[in-house]
């Protein structure tokens, strides 16, 4: 049988063209605020710091990385909870469990044949009544799916604060959700279920900084403020130091605007990302990323395959043809840190990185090219 070490939801930091599903996993562990790391060894699950120790022994037959203090194991076929020395905080007795987040855990109940939400004594604290749920927000509202496939949203103690009544809804973030409604298309909700910003798009992304990327009736893909007016008349992304990715015109090209939405580098990639360390990558040709400073110089050639943004120093990038390419490291100026050799791999996140090998063998790899955790399986 098949070992699958399972680990949380990716961060911003990930791409996940580069990643495997394990690797991408593992990455996430790595960016976490938990500090042990997933491995597998002899087709088992365990846990190791970053300086490779062994702190809980591979035992399970899966495994997510550690969040708000606890994993979701394996054992037996049926999922549980650990804490950070390996003991077990809640026996393994759910056919499917997620990890904690802000206290609670989303579970499926075998008895109910439905979703509830656990708090870390292992007590159902959302009555498992759902046939599906999303994660708690830090807004402490987690959506909800009814059996007639209508979602609604509930506090950490299970009170349903928003009724079923939307026919899909994201995710609270910045005090709103995007919810659509049968007949009117997007709007968003505030934590009380009133309206902030009527129904009117036919796609609705959530809030980042105060602003939101729609798409209006006629089409348009414009960015809205929190009080629904219109910001730019064109698509943005995230503003990270002091830039914003953003599509200016109708061909589509990305460019670059400071927070008074003036045009700062020139719209003529085909995809730009958030400025990380300084440089962002961006997509200079068919299949060619390569990285600019906050003038818009492409200081990193563009030759690379593949690359994810910069992290501690280092990013991410495939060497090779489309159909053919292995990752490695490079650093800021664009020399190869560590020799292309992986066939996936992530952010470096406190030092360490989850690599795959080119036989599916994965491990951890430190900044300076030593493995943390030799490749294995």
């Amino acid at each position: 049988m098949n070992t699958l070490c399972r680990l949380a939801s990716l961060t911003a930091l990930l791409v996940a063209a580069l990643l495997s599903p394990l690797t991408a996993r593992a990455a996430a562990a790595a960016a976490g605020q938990d500090d042990l790391l997933l491995i597998t060894k002899g087709g088992k699950c365990g846990f190791i710091d970053r300086t490779g120790k062994v702190v809980v022994e591979p035992r399970f037959e899966e495994a997510w990385a550690f969040s708000d203090g606890m994993a979701v194991v394996k054992l037996g076929g049926k999922y549980g909870y650990i804490d950070s020395a390996g003991r077990l905080a809640i026996e393994p007795q759910f056919p499917n469990a997620w990890s904690f987040d802000h206290g609670r855990a989303a579970a499926y109940f075998s008895d109910a044949k439905k979703w509830g939400f656990l708090d870390k004594a292992g007590r159902a604290v959302v009555t498992p009544a759902y046939g599906g749920v999303r994660h708690f927000s830090p807004d402490g509202l987690a959506r909800v799916d009814s059996p007639n496939y209508r979602y609604g949203y509930v506090n950490r103690d299970g009170k349903v604060v928003v009724p079923p009544q939307f026919t899909d809804g994201g995710d609270f973030q910045d005090g709103l959700a995007a919810v659509r409604t049968a007949d009117r298309g997007w709007g968003y909700i505030d934590t009380a279920g009133k309206w902030a910003i009527e129904p009117q798009f036919t796609q609705a992304n959530r809030f980042t900084a105060g602003l939101a990327d729609v798409t209006t009736r006629d089409a348009k893909r414009v960015t809205i403020d929190k009080a629904g007016k219109v910001r730019f008349p064109y698509q943005v992304g995230t503003f990270a130091e002091g830039l914003a990715p953003c599509v200016p015109n109708a061909d589509g090209k990305w460019g670059y605007i400071d927070p008074d939405g003036k045009v700062v580098i020139a719209p003529t990639f085909g995809y730009a990302d958030p400025f990380t360390d300084g440089l962002a990558r961006v997509q200079s040709g068919q299949y060619e990323y390569g990285f600019i400073d906050k003038s818009g110089k492409l200081v990193i050639n563009g030759k690379w395959v593949n690359a994810g943004g910069f992290s501690e120093g280092l990013a991410a990038v495939s060497a090779g043809t489309l159909h053919e390419h292995k990752y490695g490291y490079i650093d800021k100026t664009g020399r190869m840190a560590i020799a292309p050799q992986f066939t996936s791999a992530g952010p470096m996140s406190g030092g360490v990185a989850p690599v795959t090998t080119t036989d599916g063998l994965n491990g951890w790899i430190a900044a300076n090219g030593q493995y943390v955790w030799p490749p294995s399986k």
